[in-house]
């Protein structure tokens, strides 16, 4: 009986300092400045509830910070502009070259800003998966023949955290319309 008691006391004992030494293993750290890695992107075919028509699209990518300082609060003054962490880029291809297509003063800029994540003790590294999932292309008047989509077009896109910190820049890879709008 008593070299039973003694098993079990060993066994206890060695799973304990087991634990202890998992416990005290070295946080890895690592770098303050974001990387982000292109996971997919899709795009459909829609017409929203006005009957207005085009391609609803959705970016999705994974990231990692080493100091966990990704996202914003909510701004409560409107008098400042609100900060954002997401940046995309359209590039369209003109004679086997992307060239950066400037931004329509009527359309919505491609900046996006996520919800303010904080992380708490010794790990501070947040990572996960952003997905952006409002990047359109209208079809004018409606029209899915429209020249519009003949055009091949590639995203560049990189995230910002609160430090000002800029990620490396990734790509969706080449996106030849005409092939999301045939069924």
């Amino acid at each position: 009986m008593k070299m039973k008691k003694n098993k079990i006391f060993l066994t206890t004992l060695l799973i304990l300092i087991g634990l202890f030494f998992q416990k005290c293993q070295d946080v890895e750290v690592l770098s303050p400045i974001p990387r982000i890695e292109f996971i997919s992107f899709e795009f459909e075919k829609e017409v929203d509830i006005l009957g207005n028509a085009g391609l609803m699209g959705e970016l999705r990518f994974y990231f990692i910070d080493g100091d966990g300082d990704i996202g914003f609060h909510e701004h409560t003054d409107t008098s400042k502009p609100e900060e954002k962490t997401v940046f995309i880029d359209k590039y369209i291809m003109e004679n086997n070259e992307y060239v950066l297509q400037e931004q329509d003063p009527d359309s919505p800029e491609m900046t996006y800003r996520v919800p303010y994540f904080s992380t708490s003790g010794n790990n501070r590294t947040l990572e996960g998966e952003i997905i952006v999932s409002d990047i359109n292309i209208p079809a004018p008047y409606g029209d899915f023949n429209s020249s519009v989509f003949d055009d091949t077009i590639m995203y560049k896109f990189y995230i910002k955290d609160r430090a000002g910190n800029m990620s490396n820049v990734d790509s969706t890879g080449c996106l030849v319309l005409r092939d999301f709008i045939r069924e």
